[in-house]
């Protein structure tokens, strides 16, 4: 059955998803290729204020798989994404030459570098613009938006809905990874910065003003007192704690207007839905420390976490991908286990997302659709744990670590595929064999390029888990 969609759908990507250029020049597209060698240069990409215009715009999302080691690992891009909504099931019309008028699926750009509230006010005006038009074409008068944003486009759309009021034209925001409360994986992009070969981007990272939003605003710095906030940390290195404290002021925006509008009288008639799809079991960074000066980063919680919330899909810990005001409450079971360059890509998140976009049309009431919590179900579920590196140097070898959780009786078999995504050649098959408390593979020789590597086992059904390595 096809369903006809009443409301806007708009896309947005993470951070780096976003294609941008410089007076008509493209200075970031590294959508299918190795990042290594498709930038040179990141002079154009150096944020020197958080003026609107620098001459930097955003001209389309990311189509195919990208990586920044160390950052991002994106599989697949959003092409997905958009076939999946495209493929018919759904009635959408999406912008094209000889449709320019009757719009209702839309995909966002934005400036990944800047301040997320500038990019939240550019897509208050985008949405605006958009939804006025498409009630007025479709004859669809009660017509809202539900957006669809993977990880930092989910701050901006928070931004957007409960700061700038958004909330009231809004129907559902369905996030994939969006790290609500940040990422402790930020604070190494930061310190530790960017420097491979002869190519050093530390700069432009530091200079980014959306990688200082994504820093953890919970506890979760150890120090000799306790656990601190990061932004309550001073000395350590390369991170500027006025802008880190300032980062957190952007939060605390959010979390003081959502309190405010579900206080709102017209809240219980007009409020959205949030509905956030949570990758875990990935080993994920949960803790920080600074010892002897250098930055060590943990998978151990901080006292505050039990331990069996300690996962998450490699970059979001699982506490941070639901919003705060939504952490006692009960939801839907929307937790997968996957990396977060693959969630907004998985074919299990896809096929519930689009049962949920239809259910949103029809007049059932959606008070359950709220998000995900730990449930039997989910704790129970089959899952992979994969485990690589972001980027090999090609002298030394390629270690793949795997864990099968759940499984009984036990799985004696654990394979990787690995594919190349750069550069010619055959898939590689290995196996891993036991090692401790993981299974563990070794490849040598691999060419200079990008490689997918997925982890599966041929004795029972249960769905491969995914990640991207680079080899320089």
């Amino acid at each position: 059955m096809i369903v006809d969609v009443k409301d806007l759908i708009v896309v947005l990507p993470g951070i780096m998803g976003s294609v941008l250029e410089k007076n008509g020049r493209v200075i970031w597209n590294i959508s299918g290729k190795s990042f290594l060698k498709s930038i040179t240069s990141s002079e154009d990409l150096i944020l020197q204020s958080d003026d609107h215009d620098d001459g930097v715009v955003a001209t389309k999302i990311m189509e195919d798989f990208h990586i920044v080691p160390g950052i991002i690992k994106i599989l697949d891009g959003y092409t997905k994404l958009q076939e999946q909504l495209l493929d018919g099931s759904l009635r959408l019309y999406p912008q094209s030459p000889n449709n320019q008028d009757l719009v209702n699926y839309y995909e966002f750009p934005y400036d990944w570098r800047r301040d997320n509230r500038i990019s939240a006010q550019k897509l208050k005006q985008f949405i605006d613009e958009r939804l006025e038009n498409w009630r007025r074409q479709s004859e669809h008068k009660d017509a809202q938006v539900i957006i669809l944003a993977h990880s930092m486009g989910g701050l901006v759309s928070r931004y957007y809905l409960e700061v700038l009021e958004g909330w009231r034209d809004c129907r559902a925001l369905i996030t994939f990874g969006t790290p609500y409360r940040g990422s402790v994986k930020a604070i190494s992009a930061i310190v530790e910065g960017y420097n491979v070969a002869v190519f050093n981007f530390s700069e432009a990272v530091r200079s980014f003003t959306s990688v200082y939003q994504l820093l953890p605003i919970y506890e979760m710095f150890k120090t000799n007192g306790g656990y601190r906030r990061i932004s309550e940390v001073d000395g350590i290195p390369n991170l500027d704690r006025e802008r880190a404290v300032k980062a957190r002021e952007f939060h605390q925006e959010i979390i003081n207007n959502a309190e405010k509008n579900r206080r709102h009288d017209d809240w219980k008639t007009n409020g959205y839905v949030v509905l956030p799809f949570v990758g875990t079991r990935q080993s994920t960074y949960q803790s920080a420390s600074l010892i002897d000066g250098q930055l060590q980063m943990s998978y151990n919680p901080p006292s505050s976490l039990p331990p069996e919330l300690a996962d998450g899909d490699d970059t979001v810990p699982r506490i941070s991908a639901i919003p705060v005001e939504m952490e006692y409450q009960d939801y839907y079971n929307t937790f997968f286990p996957c990396h977060h360059g693959e969630i907004q890509a998985n074919k299990n998140v896809l096929d519930l997302l689009k049962e949920r976009i239809g259910q949103m049309q029809s007049q059932i009431d959606l008070s359950g659709f709220k998000g995900a919590e730990r449930s039997a179900k989910a704790e129970a579920q089959i899952a992979f744990n994969l485990s690589v590196k972001d980027l090999y140097l090609s002298a030394n070898p390629i270690e793949i670590y795997g864990q099968i959780i759940n499984a009984e009786p036990s799985v004696t078999q654990l394979i990787a595929q690995i594919i190349p995504k750069t550069t010619q050649g055959e898939p590689i098959t290995v196996e891993l064999q036991p090692d401790g408390d993981y299974w563990k593979a070794t490849v040598e020789n691999l060419a200079a390029g990008v490689y997918e590597v997925q982890l599966s086992t041929p004795e029972i059904e249960v769905t491969p888990v995914r990640d991207l390595f680079e080899v320089a």
